[in-house]
């Protein structure tokens, strides 16, 4: 696309690709896109994900007993930073007034 534009890119704008994780790494990610959502449907909240069926998705992923601990630490980890963007974008967001 820069080439398209004539410019040159900027290494801190390109997007993060799957392929610059390590195995281990992207083995957690989709582990935690396997979780299902926490979510509160009343009032809109993201918990993020049930982290109590961890246990289910390791055992589909095949993923050793001795690892557990550490594949659930870096599944913990995404999970919080998720959880940290959405809470971050919905106070970023603008305050939808109520009608009169």
């Amino acid at each position: 696309m820069c080439e398209a534009l004539g410019t040159t890119p900027v290494e801190s704008e390109i997007p993060v690709d799957m392929a610059d994780f390590p195995e281990e790494i992207r083995q957690a990610i989709k582990m935690w896109h396997a979780l299902p959502d926490d979510i509160d449907h009343f009032n809109g909240g993201y918990y993020g994900k049930k982290l109590h069926y961890y246990k289910a998705i390791f055992e589909l992923y095949d993923i050793p007993k001795e690892d557990y601990l550490h594949y659930y630490n870096w599944v913990f980890l995404v999970n919080t930073l998720k959880v940290r963007h959405v809470q971050d974008k919905k106070r970023s967001a603008p305050v939808k007034a109520s009608p009169t």
